[in-house]
């Protein structure tokens, strides 16, 4: 199955809307969501955040690359701070980044979250021209040092995607970065 992450959380499970499964194909949300798709690779794109779950039985659609770049140039992004699992077992957070800093610790906040982690972390940084296209290549890493806090005035910096996973243990940092 491909899912696609909806924003919400319930008691173990993320809020999702299924898009494909392997039986039946594209859903009639998925239809609707992705008019025109009829494969996988019809719906996700390069510069997507996918997660696994259920020994790869389910595929999440975290972050959809194409839709979060059209809503930040537009300005109807909103940001994203779910929690999900028994006691808050994993959380996400996908936002403007403000305030980063490598003072004492490594810190960035993210959808009013700071973030703490190791200064040496590197993190795949996708690159979003002024024209909305999606660059990601293996050598687009950075690390706290190379994180821009997003300018809503100029709509340049960095985005960025967290996943907290085992009740508080960091996972993953994404960084999409808009540049001029």
């Amino acid at each position: 199955v491909l899912a696609k992450f909806n924003n919400a959380y319930s008691d173990r499970n993320l809020d999702s809307t299924a898009l494909r499964d392997g039986i039946d194909g594209v859903t009639s949300d998925g239809k609707t969501l992705y008019p025109g798709a009829k494969k996988l690779t019809d719906i996700i794109s390069e510069g997507d955040v996918i997660g696994v779950a259920d020994n790869g039985g389910i595929l999440m659609l975290m972050v959809d690359a194409s839709e979060l770049v059209t809503k930040v140039k537009d300005g109807t992004m909103t940001e994203v701070a779910a929690s999900y699992g028994s006691t808050t077992r994993d959380e996400i957070y996908v936002g403007p980044v403000s305030d980063s800093d490598l003072g004492d610790s490594a810190v960035m906040t993210v959808s009013d979250r700071r973030i703490l982690f190791d200064a040496g972390r590197a993190m795949d940084t996708i690159v979003i021209d002024e024209a909305g296209h999606i660059d990601l290549s293996s050598e687009n890493v950075s690390t706290i040092a190379d994180v821009m806090d997003y300018d809503s005035d100029y709509g340049t910096g960095d985005y960025a995607f967290v996943r907290y996973a085992q009740k508080g243990t960091l996972q993953e940092v994404f960084l999409f970065r808009f540049e001029d």
